[in-house]
């Protein structure tokens, strides 16, 4: 685990986000923000982890167990979203493009528990990822 904080100069809402967790959810929540509205998800993110990944173990090891837990922490990221926007906005009336956009759909996919990002992050090939 890790703590992720935030410096005074950031704004108010990246203090809010501060948080205690693990190495991992690092990379959720970045794939999470960079496969959002992506035409093929799982392509880009091969595509991206193949970047990524060389960097991100290049100053952290990561089991390879620990990838099996991303779709978790994404699912977690998108119903906090879904649930930050149904707090902070008139959902009813909504004149946000973005926040319509992100809700299209949603309250279905996640009542069938789909999978934000489908990848089969059990057959990635981190050793390829790995400076070590």
């Amino acid at each position: 685990m890790y703590c992720r904080s935030r410096e005074s100069a950031c704004p108010e809402h990246s203090r809010r986000d501060s948080s205690y967790s693990w190495f991992v959810e690092d990379i959720a929540l970045v794939l999470f923000f960079v496969v959002m509205g992506q035409e093929d998800p799982a392509a880009f993110t091969n595509k991206f982890l193949s970047g990524f990944l060389p960097g991100y173990f290049s100053e952290y090891d990561l089991e390879g167990k620990w990838f099996q837990v991303i779709p978790l922490f994404m699912k977690r990221r998108e119903l906090d979203l879904y649930a930050v926007i149904h707090r902070s906005f008139d959902v009813d009336n909504l004149d946000d493009p973005w926040c319509n956009w992100y809700l299209d759909g949603r309250k279905e996919r996640l009542e069938k528990e789909l999978p934000y990002l489908d990848f089969d992050f059990d057959h990635l090939d981190l050793q390829k990822f790995s400076s070590k």
